[in-house]
């Protein structure tokens, strides 16, 4: 079951809300022509475990090196290994040859979420698709698990943070209980005209 539709009919943060409420599980994709980019958030029951930009991918391995905490040769290796057939991530790579701790991991995964949804949040132009999927495979010690509902708040008080930005319009309702059915209809208030953004039957 996939769910999509135009960000102009349902906000990103609202889709955000939609798949934490309904449990998702799956990856969300979101394409914006006029900005000639695209994000990727990936969701396990409802909650953010990854997340790129192809604009700019956040790199786990870029973000270590420039902290200091890995070389680019500690990186090198690990690429190397998995050209030879790893099929580890290179975080998990560099855990186990104890380069970094497993905390270290799980602080920079968590600034790498954080860089991408908040810049998605600034979207108010492009497209929404949401396939359900697999969670992705990854060690259980350096898995991530970032709440979807603590980064919405804080995405909204960043974007009404700005100075002379107008604050996001208020919705009708929180999508609820009702919405969390794969086949979800969501509309906006009465007093504008109705948008159904519905789960699209796609196995």
């Amino acid at each position: 079951m996939a769910i999509e539709g135009p960000l102009r009919e349902l906000g990103i943060h609202d889709v955000f809300q939609l798949l934490d409420l309904s449990r998702k599980t799956g990856t969300l994709r979101v394409h914006s022509p006029e900005r000639n980019n695209e994000g990727s958030v990936y969701f396990d029951a409802g909650t953010i475990v990854a997340a790129t930009m192809k604009s700019n991918p956040h790199l786990l391995g870029t973000i270590l090196e420039r902290s200091g905490k890995a070389t680019p040769a500690d990186l090198a290796r690990a690429t190397a290994m998995q050209r030879a057939g790893d099929k580890r991530r290179v975080g998990e790579i560099l855990v186990a040859h104890g380069i970094v701790t497993p905390r270290d991991i799980d602080r920079f995964m968590r600034q790498q979420i954080e860089t991408v949804v908040f810049d998605l949040m600034s979207w108010s132009e492009g497209f929404f698709s949401f396939s359900e999927e697999p969670p992705r495979p990854i060690r259980k010690d350096i898995a991530v698990r970032v709440s979807t509902e603590s980064l919405l708040m804080e995405g909204a008080r960043r974007i009404d943070a700005v100075p002379g930005r107008a604050q996001r319009p208020e919705r009708t309702r929180a999508v609820g209980h009702d919405d969390r059915e794969a086949g979800a209809v969501v509309r906006r208030s009465a007093g504008s005209p109705r948008h159904d953004i519905r789960g699209t039957g796609r196995g």
